[in-house]
């Protein structure tokens, strides 16, 4: 679907599950063909057969780190009036409320 044949290694990552499929970790030979095999991964998509199908670029901890608080900065640019915050490697949002701060500290006043 994609036109791209480069060598690469591949592997599962995790244990097999009920959840659902695994993630596969793509190696491939060199970072150009990355950035051709990314350009083209809309084409994916928009393909009957592999469109639930999704490729990422692997960030090392710190490039996710700093991808995170950029994602943070961002939405606390459009959005002061919300909490931002980082959870679990995922940017979460919730209004700036006495109840919210209540439910994310755990205490609930019934």
């Amino acid at each position: 679907v994609i036109g791209e044949k480069p060598q690469l290694e591949v592997c599962q990552i995790g244990k097999a599950s009920d959840k659902g499929p695994l993630p596969v970790k793509v190696t491939l030979s060199n970072s150009s063909v990355v950035s051709q095999i990314l350009s083209k991964a809309l084409k994916l998509r928009n393909s009957d057969k592999y469109s639930t199908v999704f490729l990422t670029k692997d960030r090392s901890f710190e490039l996710r780190a700093q991808h995170q608080i950029q994602e943070l900065k961002k939405r606390w640019s459009e959005d002061p009036e919300r909490r931002h915050f980082i959870h679990i490697g995922t940017v979460h949002s919730v209004m700036n409320t006495k109840y919210s701060e209540m439910r994310l500290k755990g205490t609930f006043l019934m």
